[in-house]
């Protein structure tokens, strides 16, 4: 069997639900796919030749700069959702969360950076609400993982034991 061609890769790139960007060391966008411009908001072939920053709340842009860097000097993959909170930028200014992935990934064009981009509006707005009704219950509630640790209580039980929740999670039951 042959390995795909280029047009049925490019086709696939393009096709994925979601958000795929390559950029190069100096942070020049090379290229991007639908579902990353509908994303962010731009149209087909805006994105390729300007900088990644642009696509980043004005507040993180310079440290981002160092970060990239930082990337490049060390490229391994980094997973999705490590732990920070990251925004995008849409083209009309509005900030939205996302997750992002690194994979490093070599080219004649030097080392390149292929990024998964994940909106995740939907998801935190749908956490949002969880807390907010796991909070407000008239009753004490209390979540576990698999290991016994507290993993989230609301005010009621907390208050009934003389805690914060803040200081019950984490803790072992």
């Amino acid at each position: 069997m042959q390995p795909p061609g280029p047009d049925l890769l490019a086709g696939a790139f393009n096709a994925a639900p979601n958000g795929f960007i390559v950029i190069d060391a100096h942070g020049t966008i090379v290229a991007t796919n639908r579902a990353l411009e509908t994303m962010f908001g731009y149209g087909s072939g805006e994105l390729p030749g300007r900088s990644i920053e642009e696509l980043l709340p004005h507040a993180v842009r310079h440290a981002h700069v160092g970060l990239r860097e930082g990337f490049f000097q060390q490229p391994t993959p980094r997973a999705m959702g490590t732990g920070r909170e990251l925004y995008g930028r849409r083209a009309d200014g509005h900030e939205f969360p996302v997750e992002i992935g690194l994979n490093p990934l070599p080219s004649a064009q030097g080392l390149l950076v292929l990024a998964a981009v994940v909106d995740i509006s939907e998801r935190m707005a749908l956490e949002w609400a969880f807390r907010g009704l796991f909070d407000a219950s008239p009753y004490g509630l209390l979540i576990v993982d698999d290991d016994g640790t507290v993993a989230m209580a609301n005010r009621v039980l907390a208050g009934s034991l003389g805690y914060t929740p803040a200081q019950l999670a984490g803790k072992p039951l």
